[in-house]
């Protein structure tokens, strides 16, 4: 979360292959968005989609990989592919809106583009 990529990638790394090995469905998907998120702090918003997709696409774990949705919409919003950043905050929104929390209400608002 502070953006040290050296040592942020290091774990990254580390814990993917611990999870995998142990065959954590919710490390990955924690290693998954703990990538997404440091990528888009970087800047590097096609590494932090790649890293968001794969965590959607990962079905072990479905309620962490929620948390790609928010990731996903800011890198697709800034690679410039609105109907991926579309698509990933519809589904976003349909979980912030079913649970009717202020938490899932400011992350739905945070990951709206230009909000």
């Amino acid at each position: 979360m502070r953006g040290r990529q050296g040592e942020a990638s290091t774990l990254i790394e580390t814990a993917t292959r611990d999870a995998v090995r142990r065959g954590e469905g919710t490390g990955i998907a924690v290693v998954e968005w703990s990538n997404a998120v440091l990528n888009n702090g970087l800047g590097r918003y096609e590494e932090a989609m790649a890293a968001a997709q794969r965590l959607l696409a990962y079905r072990r774990d479905m309620g962490s990989s929620n948390w790609a949705l928010a990731e996903l919409t800011e890198a697709a919003t800034r690679c410039e592919m609105p109907d991926t950043a579309a698509s990933a905050l519809a589904r976003l929104a349909e979980t912030t809106t079913a649970a009717g929390t202020d938490w899932g209400r400011g992350v739905e608002a945070f990951a709206r583009p230009g909000e």
